[in-house]
């Protein structure tokens, strides 16, 4: 038997459905009545199959940032540093000597070879920015191992009182956060993109408001030991997101509101959403959101700080939220599902326990989005495998089930 978890109703309505639809059936043999599977490329509504129907979606991490798939939705960001590039015309040498390099890495970067002249502090860095101590901050660095096989990015300044210096390096593929003065770094992550190319991001505070720039160097006292230095970007929010490529001023882009109108399959009386996603942030993250476009009511689903998924709901004065009492991490994908009918609502991730709560639908709802503008610039990315819809509620057993 294909499918042993179906129920013999299940089966029988198993035999009846296209071919495409099949890995989506509910355990009970529900049909799905809408499908977007970014990853597999299969989409439908009404049981039939279509192209991508969300205009505008982003499909696929590109490989600069990671590469992955699946849709990623991400806040409007602005890169501070002006040239993203590195070079020798637009990077200053603090110390070091530059070389200009033409290895054409990812499409994009030529690459910079920042060489030690004796002293581990010698390092390269674009033009200065301001650094506010009442913001958090996200940097970026593409490099890769020279002749040092090692990395060091320093954040110093004098203009504070005392100094502050923040400094993270290490072997590439291992490197960790080496000082914290006057300052804090945070959510250190680095992604091997092959070929001996890393991508470093991690968040920083600063104590005291200073006008300066991360550098990167070797961490070599050996004069003519190199690390080589793609690209950099520094943004303001709780995570890293992709690359937005400068070339002499900021630059800036826009945040990626991308949804699917719910005509034809979408309805407040009774319904499951099931949703498979990865948040690309230890920061809230806004998941999705059930519109009532007509009053602005419905249903935001959020990854919490602590891990946790919040249901928010709201229906002209009724409000209230539903929270799991199981936890995902952030940047690893998790399985979520809402349910919904007139004698309830319910919420369950990764096939822990089953929240529940009235049913408190907004009743024109007719709107699924993936981001909300409410939240701000500041949060992480999501990236969005999958997301299914039945049009009627599921029994907790089931809710389990499809989110294991």
């Amino acid at each position: 038997m294909i499918f042993p978890n179906l129920s013999a109703a299940g089966q029988a309505q198993r035999k009846s459905l296209p071919r495409w639809d099949l890995p989506y059936l509910a355990p009970s043999g529900l049909a799905a009545n809408m499908v977007l599977d970014f990853e597999s490329g299969s989409y439908g509504r009404n049981r039939v199959a279509e192209a991508n129907p969300i205009s505008g979606a982003r499909n696929g991490v590109p490989a600069v940032d990671g590469g992955a798939g699946g849709m990623i939705v991400e806040p409007a960001r602005t890169n501070q540093v002006i040239w993203s590039v590195s070079s020798a015309a637009n990077w200053s040498a603090v110390g070091s000597t530059l070389a200009d390099l033409s290895q054409n890495v990812l499409g994009l970067f030529q690459g910079l070879s920042v060489a030690s002249a004796g002293a581990v502090w010698h390092r390269a860095a674009p033009p200065a920015i301001s650094f506010d101590s009442t913001k958090t901050y996200c940097v970026t660095l593409w490099y890769s191992a020279g002749s040092a096989n090692n990395i060091k990015a320093i954040l110093y300044s004098t203009s504070s009182t005392p100094s502050t210096d923040l400094e993270v390096g290490g072997v590439p593929g291992a490197v960790g956060i080496l000082k914290q003065d006057n300052g804090t770094v945070f959510d250190l992550r680095e992604t091997d993109l092959g070929s001996g190319v890393f991508r470093l991001s991690f968040c920083c505070t600063v104590d005291a408001t200073i006008s300066e720039n991360w550098g990167v160097g070797p961490d070599s006292a050996t004069s003519g030991q190199d690390v080589v230095v793609y690209g950099m970007q520094i943004e303001e929010g709780n995570a890293a997101t992709g690359y937005i490529a400068t070339n002499g001023s900021v630059g800036a882009r826009v945040a990626d509101s991308v949804g699917l109108a719910g005509a034809g399959w979408l309805s407040a009386s009774a319904g499951t959403l099931l949703i498979q996603t990865t948040a690309g942030s230890n920061g809230d993250v806004p998941l999705l959101r059930l519109l009532e476009t007509a009053g602005g009511d419905g249903l935001n689903l959020v990854q919490n700080a602590a891990g946790t998924l919040s249901l928010h709901y709201a229906d002209g004065a009724t409000t209230g939220s539903l929270t799991t009492l199981n936890s995902q991490a952030a940047y690893v994908a998790a399985k979520a599902a809402i349910s919904w009918s007139g004698s309830g609502l319910s919420l369950c991730l990764n096939g822990g326990t089953v929240e529940t709560g009235v049913n408190t639908v907004a009743p024109g709802i007719d709107q699924l989005d993936f981001y909300d503008p409410a939240h701000g610039e500041t949060y992480g990315p999501e990236l969005v495998t999958q997301c299914v819809h039945y049009p009627a509620r599921i029994a907790d057993a089931d809710l389990q089930a499809i989110t294991s």
